[in-house]
C-alpha cells in the first residue's frame, strides 16, 4: 500500500467510506495544487476560487510530509477506490 494512504487510512474512521475517501482525495489534490503540481485527472479536481481550504489540519499535516509523486499515486489509488464505491452504489 502507498505510504501516504497507509498513514491516512490509520488516521480515519471508515464508517463512511465515500465521505472519507473524498475527504482524503481533496486533501491530496489541494496539497498538489499548492505545489503547482498536476492532480489525477480522474478525480476531476479544480481549485476553489476562494483559495485552499483545509477542513482537517491533521490530514493536511500528513500529506505535507510526502513527495508530490507519492501524493499523485495515492490520488490515483483513491480515484480507483471511488469508482469501485460508485459501481457498488456506495456513493452519494
Amino acid at each position: 500500500m502507498n505510504q501516504v494512504l497507509r498513514e491516512l487510512k490509520s488516521s480515519q474512521d471508515w464508517y463512511d467510506p465515500w465521505g472519507t475517501a473524498m475527504s482524503l482525495a481533496f486533501t491530496i489534490c489541494t496539497e498538489l495544487d499548492l505545489r503547482d503540481e498536476s492532480t489525477p485527472s480522474g478525480l476531476r479536481y479544480s481549485a476553489s476560487i476562494l483559495g485552499p481550504h483545509h477542513d482537517n489540519e491533521y490530514l493536511q499535516s500528513i500529506v505535507e510530509g510526502h513527495t508530490s509523486e507519492d501524493l499523485f499515486k495515492a490520488g490515483e489509488i483513491l480515484d480507483r477506490y471511488l469508482d469501485l464505491l460508485k459501481r457498488h452504489d456506495r456513493d452519494y
